[in-house]
Formats: C-alpha cells, sequence, structure tokens
C-alpha cells in the first residue's frame, strides 16, 4: 500500500467515525474531539506495530534483505520529513552492517546530519554505535577509538536495550585490542541479560568465536561457530563463521 493509498484510507476511516458518532446523538464538537482521539490513538498503535515487526526481521528473523526491503517501502509512506529519513538512514545502515557491507553502511552514517540526532530519544547513541562497528570491522580502529572516548562516555543510554547495545560495542572495543580476558567477562555477563535480541546474541557468539581461536580454544570456537551457523539466517556471520571452520580444518 503506498502513501496515497493510506491516505485515502485514514480519511475514510475518520469520516467513518464520526459520521457513527453523530449518530449517537452527541455534539458535533464532542463528537470531533473523540474523532481525533481515536484516530490518533489508533494511527500511534498501528505505527508502533509495524515498527515493532520491521525491527523484528532484523533483530530476532536476521533477515537483513527483508528488513532493508521493508524499511524502503515505510520510508516511501513516512519518511518525507527530514528527521525521520535519518531515522531510516541509520536503519539502512543497521542493515547493510549485518549484511557484512560496512564501507557502505559508513557512507550513509557519515552523510547523516548530526544536528537531527536527538540524544533524548537515544539516537544520537545509536547512531555512534553503528558508526564505531563499522570503523571497527573497516580496520579504522583510530576513528573508532576517537569517537568512542569522544561520544560513547558521554551520552547516557536512556533505556535497557540501549545499555545492552552500549555493552555490546564496549566488547568490541576489547576485541579490536586484543584484551580478551575482559571481552569474555562482559561477554560472559552480557549473555544473561533478557534484553538481548537473538540477532545480538548471535554476534557476541561469534565475537566469543573469535576470542576462542585467538586463544587456541579450537573445539569452544567451533561450538561457537557452528551455533552461529545454525541459528543466524542470513547475517553475515554464517559465512563469516564457515570461513573459520573450514581454516580450522585445512
Amino acid at each position: 500500500m503506498n502513501r496515497f493509498m493510506y491516505n485515502v484510507v485514514f480519511y475514510l476511516f475518520t469520516i467513518i467515525i464520526i459520521i457513527a458518532l453523530l449518530m449517537t446523538g452527541l455534539n458535533p464538537f464532542i463528537a470531533w474531539i473523540l474523532t481525533v482521539i481515536l484516530v490518533m490513538t489508533l494511527y500511534l498503535v498501528i505505527s508502533l506495530y509495524r515498527h515493532k515487526k520491521r525491527i523484528n526481521l532484523l533483530d530476532e528473523d536476521c533477515d537483513p534483505e527483508a528488513f532493508l526491503a521493508q524499511t524502503a517501502k515505510q520510508r516511501k509512506i513516512t519518511g518525507r520529513n527530514k528527521r525521520v529519513s535519518t531515522f531510516f538512514d541509520i536503519d539502512e545502515a543497521a542493515g547493510l552492517m549485518c549484511l557484512g557491507k560496512y564501507q557502505e553502511a559508513a557512507s550513509i552514517l557519515d552523510s547523516v546530519d548530526k544536528s537531527r540526532l536527538s540524544t533524548k530519544n537515544g539516537i544520537q547513541l545509536v547512531y555512534y554505535i553503528n558508526l564505531i562497528g563499522c570503523y571497527y570491522e573497516l580496520g579504522e580502529k583510530e576513528k573508532a577509538e576517537e569517537l568512542f572516548d569522544n561520544k560513547i562516555s558521554t551520552l547516557s543510554p536512556i533505556n535497557k536495550r540501549l545499555v545492552t547495545a552500549t555493552e555490546i560495542v564496549i566488547i568490541e572495543r576489547y576485541y579490536a585490542n586484543e584484551d580478551y580476558q575482559h571481552a569474555k567477562e562482559k561477554l560472559s555477563l552480557l549473555l544473561k541479560t533478557p534484553y538481548l535480541s537473538k540477532r545480538q546474541k548471535l554476534s557476541l557468539l561469534y565475537i566469543l568465536g573469535l576470542i576462542n581461536k585467538q586463544e587456541g580454544n579450537i573445539e569452544d570456537a567451533h561450538k561457537n561457530f557452528q551455533y552461529v551457523i545454525d541459528n543466524s539466517n542470513k547475517l553475515a556471520i554464517v559465512e563469516k563463521s564457515k570461513l573459520h571452520i573450514q581454516e580450522a580444518n585445512d
């Protein structure tokens, strides 16, 4: 359904509600106020449902391709506002990262107008967490460290899920700096939190596999990588895990 059809349905639904309320004998002004409240409430509920369903394509179904496709559709419907479009840019970059397309993701994030990133809704923190992740994967460690020191330490997570995301980027930093002991300690604790999405859990297990491989724990690393392969659907870490197992068997 395109934007035009959504508008048609929205206006028809509004008209139907106000007519139904007027037929009950309500004062026209009260009927109009109730209609606005009902329509806005319904719009909010539908928007939240659609957002959750779209995010779950990535976080629970581990299907970045479907997530990117749905994000593109949603952008056409609601992304005309520049600030809203920025949110979709960040989502698109996240999907690309999960496909292993870090350079493309970093380019999108670099082009984002930082003035549209608010600290109140957590989007600024999400932005910098993702950009740091891109830099680490691209081997641009100095850029990642600079952002971590200047941004992550100054931005407070506004909910448990952002606390979890911040903990994950700290683990990524430990790993990038070859501080495997601290990475494993924090990783073990984080795997117990109920706020991890399936995708985040799999990403952590992939990092654990890398650490075990570096430390010579080949059997444990194999278990980590095999679990990732079996459960990660279309995430890029599936192919990466296969390569690590293949290297160990050669």
